[in-house]
């Protein structure tokens, strides 16, 4: 059930785009080099094919019933026995993104940038901004990640080319001939979040124009690639400048690559600085998608239509990521619970959860031509 105005094919790229970029931001590619070593390129690659399989897979979902969320047409396909389990698990993935990615920029803020700021108020600042970017409608929200979006990741990308200087360590980049399928997908496996959060397709593909559909498809797919361009660009600099042994060893190899950028007659020397400073935007746009995605995801199964039953819930899931976010005092209690409980989780997700919902959906389109192939008996 739609209760805001329909959005273009460019909106949803962008939204869709946004709605993962930030998830591996910071640590990427630590675990990509500590797991693949020499080898790291190709899981990257493995995890870029895998993201694209996984969105398409995802699009074959909406294909169903394009016109309404995937959590208002569960039931129909796969029974409420199956539909509710699969409902509550969208509600908990959104909301451990969101705390991932909160918990996660926090304690790089108080790391690098505020060490003497309590690390509820940095999350508390998060979660509030987050909130109001999602707090009047889809298109809105559409509108404000575009013109925040795009300028940040062009900026960025032009800041980080005063890195080439640095590249001191290039001989770490080159991927090795000698491959093992085993090193490559673990490696992969483990660095698959650079990618969690594009799920948002379940909630938010019916809000595209009908005639904007295909189109938005296709930007999203080009957005991923170019997405994928966008960090395979970032693994070069963070490795050609840090080398292997600094990535594997620091928290989050990326800001510590981008304080290496200086320019001593800029106004400022630590320019690379302001890079991740730069970077609270993408926090910010991936927190809102994933409360406006808690504000949207139960409302068609509970036939709430209004915006103060989608603002109610946009609230009571801001205060849960808030409250989930106090579990984690620390990168390394972070790391460990998602490492091994959310890593599993977003896999099955991704490529478990689509295809039986698509079985579901040819069983039951199955029996209903074979109920109206069945002629009905007549009266006695």
């Amino acid at each position: 059930m739609r209760t805001t105005r329909s959005i273009s094919a460019l909106y949803f790229a962008v939204m869709l785009t946004a709605a993962y970029t930030a998830a591996g931001l910071f640590q990427f590619p630590r675990e990509l080099v500590s797991k693949g070593g020499p080898e790291a390129v190709w899981s990257f690659l493995l995890d870029c094919g895998a993201a694209v399989f996984g969105l398409w897979l995802w699009f074959q979902v909406n294909h169903l019933y394009p016109d309404e969320q995937v959590g208002g047409f569960v039931d129909r396909i796969v029974t409420p026995c199956l539909g509710w389990p699969l409902r509550v698990m969208t509600v908990v993935i959104h909301t451990l993104l969101a705390v991932w990615v909160t918990v996660n920029f926090g304690l790089v803020m108080i790391t690098f940038f505020l060490p003497d700021t309590p690390l509820w108020a940095l999350e508390t600042l998060t979660t509030i901004v987050a909130l109001y970017m999602a707090w009047i409608d889809t298109r809105v929200l559409g509108r404000t990640i575009q013109v925040l979006y795009l300028p940040t990741g062009i900026l960025s990308v032009l800041m980080a080319l005063l890195l080439l200087p640095r590249l001191t360590q290039m001989w770490a980049v080159p991927p090795t001939g000698d491959v093992h399928l085993t090193i490559i997908a673990m490696a992969a496996y483990r660095s698959f979040y650079l990618f969690w959060g594009y799920e948002v397709t379940v909630t938010l593909y019916p809000f595209v124009t009908h005639s904007a559909r295909k189109q938005a498809e296709r930007y999203a797919y080009t957005a991923m690639v170019l997405a994928c361009a966008f960090f395979a660009f970032g693994y070069v600099l963070v490795l050609g400048s840090a080398g292997p042994y600094l990535v594997i060893a620091a928290q989050w190899p990326g800001v510590s690559a981008m304080r290496l950028i200086t320019l001593t007659s800029f106004l400022i020397n630590k320019l690379g600085l302001f890079v991740v400073m730069l970077w609270s935007l993408f926090v910010f746009v991936f927190v809102a998608m994933r409360l406006w995605c808690l504000g949207q995801d139960l409302r068609p199964a509970l036939h709430l239509t209004s915006i103060q039953s989608y603002r109610w819930m946009l609230v009571g899931f801001a205060a849960v990521t808030l409250a989930a976010s106090q579990v984690f005092t620390n990168i390394t209690m972070l790391n460990a619970f998602f490492n091994e409980w959310m890593t599993p989780s977003m896999i099955l997700f991704d490529f478990g959860v689509p295809p039986v919902l698509l079985l579901g959906a040819a069983i039951t389109r199955a029996r209903a031509r074979r109920a109206a192939a069945t002629p009905s008996s007549p009266p006695p």
